[in-house]
């Protein structure tokens, strides 16, 4: 991995971690730029999960387009055999997901069962926590 790469995955984590969306979404941008020089066959998970966290958050109309490329990033994950990445994209698809569907809700329940079977523990945990959260927003 290049130093691109570390910098572009660098930039994404500082994006979820920040409050102000248009800090955020300039995060995200430069960690996009990073990557468009970058040769790894597979993009950068973390750059798509932040990218669609901040356009969820804004209930920007680019939600849908960030959301496409989680599912493509996630199908490369997949393709590539790379489990932690592929379950990190679909707690974030759950996540993202949940709040306006029951597909969504249905998807982190069986993210959490695949996780804990994995061994993934932390994200099996974050799956359940997220479902717990949209039981209490229905209410």
């Amino acid at each position: 991995m290049g130093l691109a790469h570390h910098l572009a995955g660098v930039n994404a984590l500082r994006a979820r971690g920040l409050v102000r969306r248009e800090e955020a979404a300039g995060a995200v941008a430069e960690a996009k730029s990073l990557l468009s020089h970058d040769d790894e066959p597979l993009d950068m998970p973390a750059v798509a999960i932040a990218d669609a966290s901040v356009a969820a958050a804004g209930s920007s109309p680019a939600l849908e387009a960030a959301l496409a490329k989680v599912k493509e990033v996630l199908e490369q994950a997949r393709a590539h055999g790379a489990m932690e990445d592929e379950l990190n994209l679909r707690l974030a698809l759950g996540e993202l997901e949940r709040r306006d569907t029951a597909p969504g809700r249905k998807q982190l329940n069986a993210l959490a069962n695949d996780a804990r079977a994995r061994g993934f523990l932390l994200i099996a945990r974050r799956a359940e926590a997220a479902l717990k959260r949209s039981e209490r927003e229905e209410r």
